[in-house]
This record gives C-alpha cells, sequence and structure tokens, in this order.
C-alpha cells in the first residue's frame, strides 16, 4: 500500500486538498537503479499559497510494488532551490524532463506554470543510486536528488520574450521537446499558448518556438500564428491547445531528418463544422521558421469531407507512433474528444497514415461504431489524452493509452483508460488487435474504486515493471480522487489480457491494496 506516512511518503506529504496526479511524464531512471522514475503535477496543494501547486519527482523502488515509492522530492514555487525565481500567484503543474542542456551530467526539468504563464528551467543536482533495493522507511525527500540551478522563462524584465504575451493566455499549458533544431548541441522547446489573441483574432492561440542556452535560458525565440513565423495564412481559434513532435520521413535517405511540430487546435472551424478541430503538422528549419506545413482536419490533408462533425474537437490527444502500415515512415494517432459515434461524446481515436510529404495516405478510425462497438457503455470523452506503451503480448507494434477522464462509468465523470492494442495489418493498415477499458468495475478495478467526478484517466504513462513482477506498470492520474486530494494509480497489467492484476493508489485518503 502506497499512502500518505506510508511506503516512502513522508506523513504528511500529500496535501488535503489537491490535484495530484493531473499531469504524468516518465522521468527515465534518474537514480540508476533499474526502475523507471516519474513526476506527477498537483496543480491545488496549498504548500506555497493557496492552489500555487507543487510537482513531485518520484523515485520508484525496482523489488515491490506496494513498496513502489522509495524516495522522492517534492519541488515547489518557495523550496527546492526554486525561491525567489518562480513566479507569485502561478499554478505550478508540470515537470517535463528535456535532458542535460550543459553536459555535467545533470538532467534539466522544465516546470510550467499555467495562470503566471511562466517556465522555470531547474537543474537537478546529483543523483545517487538507492544502497539497496529495499525502502528506507523515513527516507528524506532530498535524498536522491534537488534543484541547484533554476532561472525562468522568459529571464528577466527587460527580457524580449517577455512582452509577448498576457495572463489570459495560458502560455505554458502545453509544452513539448522539439529536438535539437538549430543544431548547437542543445534540446528546443515548443511551448502554447492557445488563448494568446493573433491576427486571426482574439485568443485565437500562438505557439513559441524557444531557442535554449546550455544554462536553460532562452538565446532565441520565434512565434508561430498565422501569418507569422513562415505560416501561411490561417485562421485559428485555440491554436496550441495540444502539441507533440516526432521525427519526420523522409523520402530519400539523403534529406535531413527534421522533427515535425504537431499542433492541435481542437476549437477549429474549418469551412461549415465550427469546433470540429484539426491538427497541423509543420516542418520546421533552423531558425523556427515554418517551411511545409499541412492541416489534418475534415476535408484537408488527405483526410475526406465529411468525415468529421461539429464539436468533435480534433487535435487534444496527440501521439507518436512507430510505423504501424509497413512504408518505412512514422505515422500519429490523434484524439477527438466530442465525436459522437455510438452516442453523444463518446470519443474516437484516428491513426493517420503518411506519406513523406506529411500528406495523409490513409487513416483509420476507432470509435464505438468503429471496432469498438463492445466497448463500456460509460466510456466517453475518448481521446482528451494520448499516450504509448509497447506492444505487452509482444504480437503487436504498438498499444496506445487513450484517457477517458469525463466518462460516467456508471455514474457522473468517474473516469476510464482505453487501452487499444495496435498491430500491423495488411493493405497499409494497422490492424486493432483488441482493447480494453480499465474504470469503475472494469478491467480488473473492483466496482466502486471511483466516485463522481474523480476524473480517472486525466493522465497515463507507462513505466515497465517497476516490481520485476512480470507484470508490466502503468501510472493513471486521478484528478478528483479522495474528494478532490488527487491520486496516481500504478497498475500492473497481465501480459495476456492487459487485466490489472495489481492496484495501488498513492493518494492521502486511502488505506486500500485491491
Amino acid at each position: 500500500m502506497i499512502a500518505d506516512g506510508r511506503e516512502g511518503v513522508t506523513s504528511g506529504t500529500l496535501p488535503v486538498s489537491g490535484g495530484f496526479g493531473i499531469t504524468i511524464h516518465p522521468m527515465g531512471d534518474l537514480d540508476g537503479d533499474g526502475a523507471y522514475d516519474i513526476s506527477v503535477g498537483d496543480r491545488q496543494d496549498d504548500d506555497a499559497g493557496s492552489d500555487a501547486g507543487a510537482v513531485y519527482i518520484l523515485f520508484l523502488n525496482p523489488g515491490s510494488e506496494e513498496d513502489a515509492v522509495k524516495s522522492f522530492l517534492k519541488i515547489l514555487p518557495t523550496t527546492g532551490g526554486l525561491n525567489g525565481v518562480a513566479p507569485t500567484g502561478g499554478v505550478m503543474s508540470n515537470g517535463v524532463l528535456i535532458g542535460d542542456l550543459n553536459y555535467d551530467g545533470r538532467d534539466e526539468i522544465a516546470f510550467t506554470f499555467t495562470i503566471d504563464n511562466s517556465i522555470i528551467v531547474a537543474r537537478l543536482g546529483a543523483i545517487f543510486p538507492s544502497p539497496s533495493p529495499s525502502p528506507s522507511p523515513s527516507p528524506s525527500p532530498a535524498a536522491l536528488g534537488q534543484i541547484l540551478a533554476a532561472g525562468t522563462i522568459p529571464s528577466g524584465v527587460g527580457h524580449p520574450l517577455a512582452s509577448e504575451y498576457d495572463t489570459e493566455d495560458e502560455f505554458g499549458r502545453a509544452l513539448a521537446v522539439i529536438g535539437d533544431l538549430d543544431e548547437d548541441g542543445v534540446v528546443d522547446l515548443a511551448v502554447g499558448a492557445n488563448l494568446a489573441t493573433t491576427a486571426s483574432g482574439a485568443r485565437a492561440g500562438r505557439v513559441f518556438v524557444l531557442f535554449m542556452t546550455r544554462a536553460g535560458t532562452v538565446r532565441e525565440y520565434n512565434k508561430i500564428a498565422a501569418s507569422e513565423g513562415g505560416f501561411v495564412g490561417g485562421t485559428f481559434e485555440a491554436f496550441g491547445t495540444g502539441l507533440g513532435s516526432f521525427p519526420t520521413g523522409r523520402a530519400h535517405a539523403d534529406e535531413p531528418d527534421v522533427p515535425r511540430l504537431l499542433v492541435g487546435d481542437i476549437l477549429l472551424n474549418p469551412g461549415s463544422l465550427p469546433l470540429s478541430g484539426g491538427v497541423h503538422a509543420l516542418r520546421l528549419n533552423t531558425s523556427g521558421w515554418v517551411t511545409s506545413q499541412v492541416l489534418w482536419a475534415d476535408g484537408r490533408g488527405g483526410l475526406p469531407n465529411g468525415l468529421l462533425n461539429v464539436d468533435d474537437q480534433l487535435g487534444r490527444g496527440i501521439a507518436s507512433l512507430e510505423d504501424m502500415n509497413g512504408d518505412g515512415l512514422s505515422d500519429v494517432a490523434l484524439g477527438a474528444q466530442s465525436d459522437d459515434d455510438g452516442g453523444n461524446n463518446r470519443g474516437a481515436v484516428y491513426v493517420l497514415y503518411l506519406a513523406a510529404n506529411d500528406t495523409v495516405l490513409g487513416y483509420d478510425k476507432f470509435s464505438q461504431s468503429n471496432g469498438l462497438g463492445s466497448m463500456h457503455i460509460g466510456v466517453s470523452s475518448m481521446g482528451y489524452t494520448m499516450g504509448v506503451m509497447p506492444s505487452l503480448d509482444y504480437g503487436g507494434v504498438q498499444d496506445l493509452l487513450v484517457g477517458a477522464a469525463r466518462s460516467g462509468m456508471g455514474g457522473t465523470e468517474r473516469g476510464a483508460l482505453v487501452i487499444l492494442r495496435l498491430g500491423e495489418g495488411l493493405n497499409g493498415t494497422a490492424e486493432l488487435r483488441g482493447h480494453v477499458v480499465l474504470g469503475n468495475g472494469v478491467g480488473g478495478i473492483l466496482d466502486g474504486e471511483f466516485s463522481n467526478n474523480d476524473a480517472f484517466g486525466i493522465a497515463a504513462a507507462f513505466v515497465g515493471d517497476v516490481d520485476d513482477s512480470g507484470y508490466p506498470n502503468i501510472l493513471v492520474g486521478c484528478e478528483g480522487c479522495g474528494g478532490n486530494d488527487g491520486a496516481m494509480y500504478l497498475i500492473g497489467l497481465r501480459r495476456s489480457d492487459y487485466q490489472a492484476m495489481s492496484i495501488t493508489r498513492l493518494s492521502r485518503s486511502s488505506n486500500v491494496v485491491l
């Protein structure tokens, strides 16, 4: 059992009221013990002020699922090296590993503040391997790492980036690592500000491409919006709602391998379909300017007319895939959280098979009217978030973790996670080998585990077999669990049928291991 005061979580660590589990990101093996470590956001933590937020770095124990948290680092706007750097009045909710910017052996993490509209790039201190696989009865939060240095984006009052957005733009709501665009040896970032006012209209959205220095500051930046940053034309509604990146497909071996930036706009209105949504596939040059743009939307980019409907909201969930159809090019999965196949706002997932020029050669749609007819009737909003994991039974290519946090599941917004098992099919398409729903009373989870408005499935990530049990583990966020305390579920899946074989809840209010 993992809970406040037990199994490596010091008593009083988890807040009485918070949104613990709103974001989950794999961080790799930070302490060298062979187990994945993770960051977990809590946007309602009150330790640094009312709803100021926090991010936890959880170092997982490779030897036991019940003792899953070996140690942790809780990072607040006012402590852990961020005091005097982090903004006042912001909500800290996200932590994304961006790698070792200056090659000093220490990784940097980008923390986002969604109300103050700023980002902190912080350098982790020395990470020491655990002396034994057994967790300490009372590990120190700082035992495995600390923030040595931190700087804010934008840096300084006079930084030109500071004048580019206001407090209502939601700068930092979406964040993606896009590789080393300018070839200076330092990875660069894309940041969404989906409510920025641009030439396209009030609160139409903008994306910033940030060229980072080894010190974690912004050397240069480029803005991408309607008729900005090399983007030709365009009418946006919420540009930057979702962000993703993946390697480009190359028609010839001697072409440069520049990553594509994928930008979702769930409120896009192509033609006469308000809020049907869309995703822009952008290729960028070394200056961050758009050199090629393709819009995937109804009747655009190779998708047929009539594919989407009003208010489908394509583009919040974005996931890059391996080559699903055997043509040697990367493919992509997109969520349409409000698709009405099978019922109102049930949601859908599109797998797009791409040509070398980023247009769509073909697609598969998976919804309750297309391949998922036997899905639990309580599932809705499928595609709100998206993640990937390897094929657990070794029979496919890749599996999709699809969040459906607004699913009723016998109540109101109790939430669910849908796992789509994908394989390489015939005739240039992916094969849907099956699907599994995890939620209240299904998928190996007991009835009554979730209550109304828990929003299980708000985030999900694959973290490997942390307890060496043979059951691969996923982490699933539950924003409203425990009376809005928030929680995170560590779930061990049986390889043969993806049923939950072990469930451990990390929260303040739960004392039960299923």
